[in-house]
């Protein structure tokens, strides 16, 4: 199974079929540094059902392009510290085998992990997020710390798990935090789970 690549001078897309198992997965993995690559060139990003292997490191980057990374599986370490994301960026469904951290990183945009599953821990310490930070039903399942950080907007975790530490302390949201259960025309989420201490000391929340 061939995947759908195509790198242009704004465009860096790397797409399976949604049928895709992950043994074929495995067979036609992306080195990380392809990734880093598009994005250091300004190129948007859109990856799907892959898995991405290697360390993405994005330190300090200004990222200009869209990043659309979702039903995947990133294998080695995500370091995006100090990094600025000009615009939406979409990790739903999206699988971390091993530590993230988004220290002190600024998303003009939305931040999506709807679904995300983080297997390593969660480092967000300082994260600056001005629009909407969507987060139903992902699930942590070590230590994530959100201390310092700043939500423009709304920070929705309806329907998330955290099976160790979470720490909030100092974290401001400017708009509202969602952790209850949410009933809509046509689902039902379940309220997040917090199986570990969760820590919301010095939390601001309008």
């Amino acid at each position: 199974m061939k995947p759908n690549k195509e790198i242009t001078d704004d465009l860096f897309k790397y797409i399976l079929p949604d049928k895709a198992t992950e043994e074929q997965k495995k067979a036609n993995p992306i080195a990380a540094q392809e990734v880093v690559d598009a994005l250091k060139a300004g190129k948007s990003v859109d990856v799907k059902n892959a898995l991405i292997e290697g360390p993405l490191i994005l330190e300090s980057l200004v990222i200009s392009g869209k990043v659309t990374i979702q039903h995947t599986t990133i294998k080695d370490l995500v370091d995006c510290s100090y990094a600025e994301f000009k615009k939406v960026a979409n990790f739903e469904n999206t699988t971390f085998k091993s530590p993230i951290i988004l220290k002190t990183a600024t998303f003009e945009n939305d931040v999506i992990l709807n679904n995300a599953a983080f297997e390593g821990e969660a480092k967000f310490s300082g994260l600056k997020v001005k629009g909407i930070l969507y987060a139903h039903s992902s699930i942590f399942n070590e230590n994530a710390n959100f201390i310092a950080a700043r939500i423009g907007s709304n920070a929705e975790f309806t329907g998330a798990i955290f099976k160790q530490r979470v720490t909030f302390n100092s974290a401001q949201i400017e708009g509202t935090a969602f952790f209850k259960a949410a009933f809509g025309k046509d689902d039902v989420m379940r309220p997040a789970t917090f199986e570990g201490e969760a820590d919301f000391g010095r939390a601001r929340i309008r």
